[in-house]
């Protein structure tokens, strides 16, 4: 199997699209350029993937990893950041998670598990024994659906919003600006996470 590299440019009127470095298209701007706030990637199959991307800054340039995905940090995390991520639910997932970690993942600072059932199972590790849980709800997620989780650093907890609606609260219980990584594990086939925003500074 080949790869291709496509790219697309924002022109003075309209973005225009290349794959290996010719031009196959352009397609004239209908909102206000700075108005987009995300890209979506969607996989053709099991066959047929995107595994890389690099956006303007201050996006992040991240790989995709179909079974889980781990990206360091730009800039160490601070109050008033966020991280948004956004996957596609499939039917039948058990969960899907979102870890932010240290020292190459041995401690978890924040576990977000979403499970079956519209369960919210948050947690953190430390000298390799997970602690006490905090446990909330989500709302639910219909096959095939597009979500966006949202993780807002606040004073002294990360605050948790799917698709806009904030569930429970998880309080700090190591310095925020130690976490190094986020680790993203995707549910059954079908099911998975394609898109992160990061703060960069």
């Amino acid at each position: 199997s080949s790869g291709i590299n496509a790219e697309y440019g924002c022109d003075t009127k309209e973005f225009r699209f290349f794959v290996d470095g010719s031009e196959i298209a352009s397609f004239p701007y209908r909102l206000p350029l700075d108005s987009f706030t995300g890209l979506w990637v969607d996989h053709g199959g099991a066959t047929a993937v995107w595994t890389e991307r690099e956006l303007p800054l201050p996006y992040l340039t991240a790989s995709i990893d179909l079974v889980s995905s781990v990206t360091p940090l730009p800039s160490p995390l601070k109050v008033g950041d966020k991280l948004s991520l956004m996957g596609r639910y499939a039917e039948g997932t058990e969960k899907f998670s979102i870890y932010l970690a240290r020292d190459g993942g041995r401690n978890t600072d924040f576990l977000l598990d979403f499970r079956r059932g519209n369960v919210t199972v948050m947690n953190s590790k430390s000298g390799g024994r997970w602690l006490s849980e905090i446990r909330g709800t989500y709302p639910a997620l219909q096959s095939d659906q597009l979500f966006l989780v949202e993780l807002l650093c606040d004073t002294n907890a990360f605050r948790v919003f799917l698709d806009g609606v904030e569930g429970k609260c998880f309080p700090y219980r190591r310095d925020l600006g130690e976490i190094t990584e986020v680790r993203l594990v995707h549910g059954t086939e079908g099911n998975g996470w394609f898109w992160m925003q990061l703060p960069f500074y």
